[in-house]
């Protein structure tokens, strides 16, 4: 198996725990406060199967954020709603980290004691993964914005007024949060067979869409730089900030005519067309902004001819003899694979997203 394999397969085995972990805490939090309706549901039970939602799951595993089906509760049937329903949202941060702790005692353990073999050392990588995911999770969701656990819990610790005077912030919050992903989405990076290896694809326009279809154009244009300002801040610039630049030029000519497309529907019709516009105009504007622009800049940036660059896609495309074939078999494709991919993840993730984050049943 690869290491890449490897990879994911420990990332998947991981989530497999995790996640169970935290919906159970609230579930069975909710239950000792007096509510049984998550345990009505089954909730309290480590089974995956019980909490995972599909997509979610696939998006925890692959991209490192996602979601699960949320843990019903009724605030009736708590003596004290208000901190029923607090301390059923921190029980499942405190899951996570309890479980965390766990695995970092069982990694001390592999560490001072046990032989190194090729099943200790998967054993040790597991359990790191375990400590990270479980350690972000709990992180992740105490953040204070709905429907994260971390509103519940402020709810409680901030007077009545002054959580609903921070919450007049809740869309910044979430343009920050959305942001955040897409910079760490950033920073996984796969490379294409047909391109050179300074084409990379990732899904760091995923977020940023969502976040554009939501909350707006403008906020879709905040997402984006925010997006590459966090990009610098984890992995720093290689290009003088002139790739940075790139990115965040034509990652808006993406998202902003999507966006002001799908405004004006707001429906899935209006969103498959949405995409499907943000996608062009990427694509075309991608490819004369690096005709015209970025590749001759990276020659002059590097000291090297025109040529060096374009004979880099030769090697992989004998049809790319020139900066426009380099364009026409490359850069064209490139664009247009990335936004078909992010395009169908944003169609059937978006709705999903809208259920999860602006939902009107009582969830944890």
């Amino acid at each position: 198996m690869t290491a890449q394999g490897m990879y994911y397969l420990i990332r998947a085995l991981v989530t497999l725990i995790a996640i169970p972990f935290h919906e159970a805490g609230h579930a069975l939090a909710a239950w000792l406060l007096g509510d049984p309706t998550a345990k009505r549901e089954g909730r309290i039970s480590l089974n995956p199967f019980r909490h995972f939602d599909l997509v979610g799951t696939l998006c925890m595993i692959f991209a490192g954020v996602g979601w699960a089906k949320p843990v019903s509760t009724d605030p009736r049937n708590f003596k004290n709603p208000k901190w029923g329903m607090a301390l059923t949202a921190l029980a499942g941060p405190a899951a996570n980290l309890l479980l965390a702790y766990l695995g970092m005692v069982a990694w001390k353990i592999l560490y001072y004691w046990a032989p190194t073999t090729m099943i200790t050392i998967f054993a040790a990588r597991f359990l790191q993964y375990l400590v990270m995911m479980d350690v972000g999770l709990a992180v992740f969701n105490l953040i204070p914005i709905p429907p994260l656990d971390g509103s519940r819990i402020l709810l409680v610790v901030l007077p009545r007024q002054m959580y609903f005077g921070l919450m007049r912030y809740e869309r910044y919050i979430m343009i920050a949060m959305l942001a955040a992903i897409s910079g760490v989405l950033m920073v996984i990076e796969i490379p294409l067979f047909f391109a050179p290896s300074f084409y990379k694809l990732d899904f760091s326009e995923l977020p940023v869409l969502i976040c554009a279809f939501y909350l707006g154009p403008v906020s879709g244009v905040v997402c984006e730089f925010l997006k590459v300002l966090i990009k610098l801040l984890l992995k720093g610039t290689s290009t003088a900030f002139v790739g940075d630049l790139a990115n965040f030029l034509v990652g808006c000519s993406f998202v902003l005519p999507a966006a002001i497309v799908y405004q004006k529907t707001l429906s899935k019709k209006g969103a498959v067309v949405s995409l499907a516009v943000g996608t062009a105009v990427m694509t075309v504007f991608g490819s004369f902004f690096n005709a015209w622009f970025l590749i001759p800049r990276f020659a002059v940036m590097y000291g090297m001819p025109l040529e060096a660059i374009v004979s880099m896609g030769t090697q992989i495309n004998g049809a790319i003899t020139n900066l426009s074939t380099l364009v026409l078999f490359a850069v064209v494709p490139f664009n247009l694979l990335k936004g078909v991919l992010v395009s169908l993840l944003t169609f059937f993730l978006y709705k999903r997203v809208e259920k999860l984050f602006f939902r009107k049943k009582h969830t944890a």
